[in-house]
């Protein structure tokens, strides 16, 4: 089983989680520990049941501040397959991504926009079907 420690958001309030995953079969499980209660998430990919998680928090005003929670990155393509969603996508208007963009989604960085699920979401289809990069990485990405 493998850890990590995430921030996550209460409004201006930082706090400390603990994220653990494991890989059974097919399912792919994270389960956070946070505020002395687990959340878990099981899915076919890490990132959609970290999603689970998020979608338990969001209520409680609480979002994550990880690349698997940011406004501008989302798994994608042949490296979120590949990863069982681990890999994540930064998405810039300018540009499609590139391999320099991959990142881990329970890692952060300057560039991390805590988010909800569905922004994220719409943000993602958005770039990818809305934009001039987003369109020309799809179609490299089918």
């Amino acid at each position: 089983m493998k850890t990590w420690t995430i921030t996550l958001v209460d409004g201006t309030q930082t706090e400390s989680g603990e994220i653990s995953i494991l890989h059974g079969g097919e399912v792919c499980r994270v389960t956070l520990d946070f505020r002395g209660r687990r959340y878990e998430g099981a899915s076919w990919s890490f990132f959609d049941a970290f999603c689970d998680i998020r979608k338990e928090l969001e209520p409680l005003g609480v979002l994550v501040s990880c690349y698997g929670g940011s406004l501008n990155a989302h798994p994608g393509g042949m490296a979120g397959r590949s990863s069982d969603g681990l890999a994540a996508y930064r998405m810039h208007d300018d540009r499609p991504a590139t391999t320099d963009d991959l990142v881990h989604i329970f890692d952060t960085g300057d560039d991390v926009v805590p988010a909800t699920v569905a922004d994220q979401r719409a943000r993602f289809e958005s770039w990818i079907f809305g934009g001039k990069a987003g369109k020309k990485w799809w179609q490299i990405w089918k």
